[in-house]
């Protein structure tokens, strides 16, 4: 800490042995879907209730980001972790985007080929009507 600036993770006990679990949450995108987020309230005593999730369940999908501190509880680097959410939920946004595109081009395609059939039956009309 210099001059006001952090240089490093900040990590945050977040052991589910320190929880009370008032309420789990539902949330979507892929691994991070399985992993259950809940309301929360510390077993310590420190006033309020939190929103969360525990190292236990972080550690099963980025390992990385948990570590175990001198009491034996487990932390988490929120720093870390958000950014794996951030960027799996940009993987999942391009490959909408790719499949959008995809689909769209499809599309004009068949539009393109829609327009065609259609003048060959205005084709087929004018010259039938000719005979």
């Amino acid at each position: 800490h210099t001059n006001g600036l952090w240089y490093g993770s900040w990590r945050g006990a977040s052991d589910i042995r320190l929880k009370n679990v008032v309420e789990h949450l539902n949330v979507s995108i892929e691994q991070i879907a399985k992993m259950p987020v809940f309301n929360f309230t510390w077993k310590n005593g420190k006033q309020g209730t939190y929103l969360g999730t525990s190292a236990q369940e972080i550690q099963k999908i980025f390992p990385a980001a948990v570590s175990t501190m001198k009491d034996g509880y487990l932390a988490m680097d929120y720093g870390a972790t958000a950014l794996a959410a951030a960027v799996l939920t940009a993987r999942k946004v391009v490959n909408h985007e790719e499949r959008i595109r995809e689909l769209e081009n499809r599309l004009n395609m068949s539009e393109a080929e829609n327009m065609k059939l259609r003048k060959e039956i205005e084709l087929l009309k004018s010259l039938y009507r000719l005979t």
